[in-house]
């Protein structure tokens, strides 16, 4: 009974161990010693790209150039793919001047948001601020990045402000970084690790601020015991990418987000007062404020409501007679008109694809025109 135990053991090693070489040698990954998984997540990416600030937990790293793997569940179509993403010395994601368009120095725009203006998912030259910059033919810098809550994109603005002294700031609001002004931490997949953020709480009708200055706590990601270990095996990859999803990367999608780290704020009256902040800075340094709605893709065969949350945050905006530009309607005649190419505005689930950053650019373009010109 031993002897037929251990022959039993010792065959489904010996076919593990081949079906890893032979799988090795199809994907060219023969003598790869690397963590798949935790490269798939931009985790080792991240510690590369990203680094820590006493007030905003992370930003980008300063003069930075790499090719990001980005990880999409397998009803996307594929695993993974590359994008070049590039950031200046300042820490902004370049906007390349692909074209070689003449640019009139004289008027800048500095956009603010989180991914959806960094652009995720594309290149440096894909995204919406590079697209603008083409069409207007003024320089447009990229502060936005990813995660970023609308409590952070404030609190990027004044040091962004000293150094480019823009015309018009455009501040792009989404339901979700909206919903992060309410978050205190950030928490990463694989650990479960709790970052902490800075966030907001109303006191006497005035912002004030929580959890900084913010202590550095080291590495982004570390993945730990097992999966430290089977991650670098091809196979176990190959497999439970497959089959065991969120189980083999550690990410929670489409999971509530744990109740111990929301703030008892609200998350609509936190964002009108930084909309209100958002103004006065806009008196003190001379610009323009710009509040943009955007959303995210929506089913075609289902009827599509408003998000009460964004809508109750740009309504906010527009009180406070702030240039508001909703892209609501011009996404729903799309969608109603024309689903297909609605479509293929994002990735399936996920960003906006480069046709979709330049979609809203041309709904941008004129607007941002008049306001340099100094028209209403």
């Amino acid at each position: 009974m031993i002897k037929k135990i251990l022959i039993l053991l010792l065959s489904l090693l010996l076919s593990l161990f081949c079906g890893e070489i032979g799988l090795r040698i199809l994907l060219g990954k023969i003598d790869s010693t690397e963590n798949l998984p935790l490269i798939d997540l931009k985790l080792q990416f991240a510690e590369k790209t990203t680094q820590f600030d006493p007030i905003l937990s992370w930003k980008p790293k300063d003069d930075f150039r790499k090719l990001e793997t980005t990880l999409l569940p397998n009803n996307c179509g594929k695993k993974r793919f590359r994008t070049a993403l590039t950031t200046l010395k300042n820490g902004m994601r370049m906007t390349p001047n692909a074209w070689n368009i003449q640019l009139n120095q004289s008027k800048r725009i500095l956009t603010l948001g989180d991914s959806f203006t960094f652009g995720g998912e594309v290149h440096d030259e894909e995204t919406w601020p590079s697209h603008l910059q083409a069409l207007i033919k003024k320089p447009v810098f990229n502060g936005a990045f990813n995660g970023y809550g609308l409590d952070q994109s404030f609190l990027s603005l004044e040091p962004l402000l000293k150094k480019i002294n823009p015309q018009i700031v455009i501040l792009s609001v989404i339901n979700e970084n909206i919903f992060r002004t309410v978050k205190t931490v950030r928490v990463k997949s694989f650990t479960g690790q709790p970052v902490s953020k800075p966030y907001f709480r109303i006191v006497s009708g005035k912002l004030d601020l929580m959890n900084t200055p913010l202590q550095d706590t080291g590495h982004w990601e570390t993945p730990k015991s097992w999966r430290a270990f089977l991650g670098r095996s091809v196979l176990a990859d190959f497999i439970l990418s497959q089959v065991a999803f969120n189980f083999w990367y550690g990410v929670k999608w489409g999971k509530d987000f744990p109740q111990e780290h929301f703030s008892d704020q609200k998350p609509e009256a936190v964002s009108c007062l930084i909309l209100r902040e958002f103004q006065e800075l806009g008196q003190t340094y001379h610009f323009v404020p710009v509040v943009l709605g955007q959303y995210y893709w929506r089913d075609t065969s289902r009827k599509s409501e408003r998000d009460p949350l964004t809508q109750k945050v740009l309504e906010c905006s527009r009180n406070l007679k702030i240039k508001t530009i909703d892209l609501w309607e011009g996404f729903e005649e799309l969608r109603a008109e024309r689903p297909e190419e609605y479509d293929t505005l994002f990735f399936p689930g996920h960003h906006m694809t480069n046709r979709g950053n330049l979609w809203v650019a041309k709904n941008l373009a004129q607007e941002m025109e008049a306001l340099l010109k100094g028209e209403k």
